[in-house]
């Protein structure tokens, strides 16, 4: 832009402010883009704490009791044509956008979840599958009381494998709802639930492994991503040094700009003060070299000296004037040489100018498309980086239950060697036990043999018991038809053995009185006779013998066991024993 100054030709370049004001532009482009690259990771962290938040408030519209009123109804919709606001919140993990919905339109909270925003939350917070309601009701249970879908069924056993047990504020286990359900699906339910909480903690353990190696390739696609964030960085840095480089050479050349333009303003001021200038020619100034903002006042204020001066010149002054004009116009040449030399320079300048303003504005386009490119890498990298840090984090509780498990499988595998050692003792035992028992065996085995020939010579023996006791047998039955006989006999010798009693007695009897009749003969009447020596020799005896006699009879009174009440079989003993002597 070149600006003309009225009356006197002179032209004033204002590039100056032209390129200031497009230096201020770029300047703000940069710092925009600075601050949109640089703070990345602040920025992440932010955006994580303010979307993230571990539960909703005491107060809000969906909270357990009022989403599973059985009097609620439900409202369905097709998530993929045409999802609600609810649904696309809690896809994007906008919590608070959640809320903000929940709290305009409550309804949409009663309509049915897809399978991957399920899998989504419970991939964020798998505790949820643990967490009861005011009805002791865990997600499971509440799952077959309202009908849901076999995968999810599936999926929340998968996360928590214990519920299987768990038991509401009523004692009811899953299996318990799942046989009072009247769904479709409740035959499925219940075959789904006979798989007990091992299979589901086996097929959660084979999806962790998964996981695992999907967190391994992740975590190496992010470390190229963040190297590359790195590097953007690091462009950015430089991109940023080398604008504020440029800026310093044109503030620098500004400078030089304002020194020559107050220069050349100066040299004019002096010809305009000679009194020989009206006759002589103006240096014609090249255009863009004086800012006629800076100079039109001093050049009105030269006129108006000058006016005042013309009527003041005396010829002493004026000579003086001519040497200094003659000197001017040498300083005139002198300067016009300068002028021209600076306008070559300053057109280098001038397009160097616009060179560098060219590849400013090429390097802000650059670094906007970066910093584009950055904040996309950055929000993928973010979500990347959550998802990661959720998979850690259940990748951490898996180790803590892996580690648990270790634990008692390693005091299980000490029980089971110390067992073993006691095994092995005892299998050492028993070897000896072996030993001694094949020795008592063969100790048997002998015992046996002697055992079976003892038992044929007993076998023999046995026949000839057998045949003696058969002789026995005949030799009795003759004894018994010999002792019914002697019965016969003896039945006959009965009234004999009465009679023989009843003789004896009168025998007794009368030996008795004879014995009598005898002492009184002998003491009485026949005492005067001599006793012969024999007779004094036998007395002795015969009083003994008498005594003796007295005695039996004694013995045999006081038996007085009479005849008739002796058995048959007495009498046959007493005949036996006399055939016996």
């Amino acid at each position: 832009m070149v600006v003309a100054s009225p009356g006197n030709g002179v032209m004033a370049p204002d590039t100056a402010t032209a390129n200031a004001a497009m230096l201020d532009v770029r300047k703000q482009q940069v710092n925009t883009m600075q601050r949109s690259v640089s703070p990345v990771s602040a920025r992440g962290t932010e955006y994580r704490e303010e979307r993230v938040t571990p539960r909703s408030p005491a107060g809000s519209v969906y909270s357990a009791q009022r989403a599973m009123s059985p009097g609620r109804t439900r409202f369905e919709c097709d998530y993929d044509s045409n999802p609600t606001e609810l649904y696309l919140a809690i896809q994007r993990k906008d919590w608070r956008g959640a809320e903000a919905v929940l709290d305009t339109e409550p309804h949409d909270a009663s309509t049915w979840a897809p399978l991957p925003t399920i899998k989504a939350l419970l991939d964020v917070h798998p505790e949820a599958a643990a967490c009861k309601d005011d009805q002791g009701m865990l997600a499971i249970h509440l799952a077959f009381r309202n009908g849901a879908s076999e995968q999810v069924v599936q999926l929340l056993l998968q996360t928590f494998p214990q519920s299987v047990n768990v038991e509401d504020r009523k004692g009811r286990t899953p299996m318990v709802l799942a046989k009072q359900s009247s769904h479709p699906n409740k035959d499925a339910y219940i075959a789904i639930l006979q798989g007990g909480p091992a299979f589901y903690a086996l097929s959660r353990a084979n999806r962790g492994d998964s996981s695992v190696a999907t967190t391994t390739v992740g975590g190496g696609r992010v470390a190229e991503l963040e190297a590359e964030l790195a590097k953007t960085q690091e462009t950015s840095e430089v991109l940023v040094d080398h604008v504020n480089s440029l800026e310093a050479q044109l503030a620098s050349r500004s400078d030089t700009e304002r020194f020559l333009a107050t220069k050349i303003a100066t040299l004019m001021l002096s010809l305009r003060l000679s009194p020989l200038n009206l006759k002589r020619p103006v240096f014609p100034l090249p255009p863009k070299t004086l800012n006629s903002k800076r100079i039109m006042p001093l050049l009105r204020n030269a006129t108006k000296i000058e006016k005042v001066k013309e009527y003041k010149v005396t010829n002493k002054d004026r000579f003086e004037f001519e040497e200094k004009i003659e000197k001017a116009e040498k300083d005139a040449a002198s300067a016009q040489a300068n002028v021209t030399a600076l306008e070559a320079t300053l057109q280098k300048k001038i397009e160097s100018e616009k060179s560098l303003a060219s590849q400013v504005s090429m390097l802000a386009s650059q670094l906007a498309s970066s910093a584009n490119s950055t904040t996309e890498a950055t929000s993928h990298y973010q979500v990347k980086c959550e998802e990661l840090e959720g998979q850690n984090s259940k990748l951490r509780s898996q180790i803590a239950v892996l580690n648990g498990k270790l634990t008692t499988v390693a005091s299980a595998l000490d029980a089971m060697s110390a067992e073993q050692e006691r095994i092995i003792e005892a299998a050492v035992k028993h070897e000896q036990t072996m030993a001694t028992a094949i020795e008592a065996h063969k100790l048997i085995v002998a015992t046996t043999a002697k055992q079976e020939s003892l038992m044929e010579e007993a076998a023999k023996e046995r026949e000839e018991i057998v045949a003696i006791l058969m002789r026995q047998a005949e030799d009795s039955e003759k004894t018994v038809e010999d002792r019914e006989k002697v019965l016969d006999m003896v039945k006959e010798l009965e009234p004999m053995a009465e009679a023989a009693t009843t003789e004896r007695d009168a025998v007794v009897a009368s030996v008795q009185k004879q014995r009598e009749y005898m002492d009184f003969m002998m003491n009485g009447e026949l005492q005067f006779l001599k006793k012969t020596v024999s007779e004094e020799e036998n007395a002795d005896v015969i009083e003994e013998k008498t005594q003796e006699m007295e005695s039996k009879k004694e013995e045999f009174l006081t038996e007085e066991t009479p005849v008739e009440e002796s058995s048959p079989e007495e009498h046959i003993g007493d005949v036996e024993e006399a055939a016996a002597e």
